[in-house]
């Protein structure tokens, strides 16, 4: 009789995470990539900065058709960085219900921080 509200307790506190993918480079913000002539020595990274995005995708059994947004999680990392663009991103996943179901998504990487060497370069005049 003991083990009933143990799993019932258990049913109602199911969750899981899940990694979901690595991506190489991510950014929200509209960045001109072309590092050719950029001294990648001098460039500021904030190492291991992680974003989330969290969203309620069901309360009770009916469900909200909210969802976390790998974009929002990105640009919360970015902030938090002070930079540009992720690099190394590890991306992950967390849901669970205890009534309300809830949905995260988590971003973890370095921030590297572009800033003056974003601009377009010019082509040399001949």
């Amino acid at each position: 009789m003991r083990a009933i509200p143990l799993l019932a307790l258990a049913v109602l506190l199911g969750g899981c995470t899940t990694h979901q993918a690595h991506l190489a480079v991510a950014t929200t913000r509209q960045t001109n990539l072309d590092l050719r002539q950029v001294d990648l020595a001098r460039v500021p990274v904030e190492r291991y900065v992680e974003g989330t995005d969290t969203a309620v995708t069901s309360i009770l059994i009916l469900p909200t058709f909210d969802a976390p947004r790998l974009e929002d999680a990105v640009e919360d990392a970015l902030e938090r960085g002070g930079g540009d663009v992720m690099a190394y991103v590890q991306v992950e996943t967390t849901s669970f219900w205890l009534g309300i179901g809830v949905s995260r998504i988590r971003v973890r990487g370095n921030v590297v921080e572009l800033g003056e060497y974003t601009g377009w370069i010019e082509e040399p005049e001949d």
